[in-house]
């Protein structure tokens, strides 16, 4: 098993800078998530790990090796493709059974690597097999199995040579919403069971959420931010995670810094917000102030006016659309809540104890 490490690793084509300057650290046998928007260079450095590009600059290690250069069958690495990568006149065992023609491994018995034989093979493609479900249906051909069959057959595939480490590019990006659920729960399942470093490359933060020991947040070829989930929900480094990450995202809307009795509060239009206390803020200074759905609350004589644009009825919540000072704000709510006629004036209060306060000019979190 091994981890894997970015250092100042850089990759560009041509004049394109898809990655820049990265340093990252893959802790051995965690679940990280590379997350991001569509190009933001999430998948090339996932290709860098598997050695199908070289970075321009920097250094690459898995577990104690510098891989820069090293042939992609050296590497001791399975990666798994968007497309399921079968082939299609094979059954699903010969499909699986595939990686093992190629090379000699390590026995299942241990012992030197070598050639395995039929036998050793058959006994390792059913072992995969059954603990991705398949063993039914080892003799058909991919075009007799649904998304979510294929899906596991790719899985099968590279976890059947037992490598120290396993790269997934969007993999789920093909199945419909239930199968994407399902095989969610599979798949972090199959981390918990096979015992390895899972890194998973996806645009989809709910994906990123359910499935992650960490996240990964890359925005125009550079590193975000990295944490758990939870802590880059609560605590985003910059707007761009802020914004990035949550469903709705975060509201945020631009305020000046004005001195107060017992500190500094936000001017938003007319409207005066307290900001927390212990702030490295100065007077007159320009601030991006954030909160979440989720803390923004309907309440009389709260200190910002709005106007209903919109209500979102989704079953379990309801979401309403106010626009606040120029900005079209969400605040999320229970679904027994009253829902509010659109065009109704309204006050709304933030919870304090969760506003996040961002430098406009840099983007960053204050505090």
């Amino acid at each position: 098993m091994a981890g894997v490490e970015f250092t100042s690793v850089s990759k560009r084509f041509g004049d394109n800078t898809a990655v820049d300057d990265l340093n990252l650290e893959i802790v051995d046998r965690e679940f990280l998530v590379l997350l991001g928007p569509s190009g933001c260079g999430k998948s090339t450095a996932l290709r860098m790990i598997a050695g199908l590009e070289e970075p321009t600059e920097g250094t690459i290690r898995i577990g104690d090796d510098v891989v820069n250069g090293v042939d992609p069958r050296d590497r001791d690495v399975a990666m798994v493709f968007q497309s399921y990568a079968l082939y299609p006149h094979m059954t699903v065992f010969k499909n699986i059974e595939a990686p093992l023609l190629t090379r000699p491994m390590t026995p299942p018995d241990g012992g030197p690597s070598r050639k395995l034989t039929r036998g050793e093979r058959a006994a390792m493609v059913r072992d995969a097999a059954a603990i991705l479900g398949l063993e039914d249906y080892l003799d058909r051909k991919p075009a007799a199995l649904s998304g979510g069959q294929r899906q596991r057959v790719a899985l099968a595939r590279s976890i059947v040579r037992r490598p120290r480490l396993f790269l997934m590019d969007e993999p789920l990006s093909n199945l419909d919403a239930k199968l994407r659920t399902q095989t969610r729960l599979e798949l972090v399942e199959l981390w918990r069971r096979v015992g390895t470093t899972f890194v998973y490359v996806t645009h989809d933060q709910v994906e990123a959420m359910t499935m992650a020991t960490r996240v990964a947040v890359i925005a125009d070829g550079r590193l975000q931010q990295v944490g758990p989930p939870q802590e880059v929900y609560r605590r985003p480094a910059n707007l761009f995670v802020a914004g990035f990450i949550g469903s709705p995202p975060m509201n945020t809307f631009e305020a000046v810094v004005r001195p107060a009795e017992d500190g500094f509060v936000a001017q938003i239009g007319a409207a005066l917000l307290a900001l927390p206390a212990g702030l490295p803020i100065t007077a007159d200074q320009r601030i991006t102030v954030g909160v979440r759905p989720e803390h923004l609350a309907v309440v009389a004589g709260g200190p910002l006016d709005g106007v209903v644009r919109s209500v979102e009825l989704l079953g379990h919540e309801q979401h309403l659309l106010v626009e606040v000072a120029g900005h079209l704000l969400v605040v999320r709510q229970r679904a027994d809540e009253v829902v509010p006629v659109v065009g109704a004036t309204l006050q709304l209060s933030p919870d304090p104890a969760n506003l996040h306060v961002f430098d406009t000019e840099s983007g960053s979190r204050i505090g």
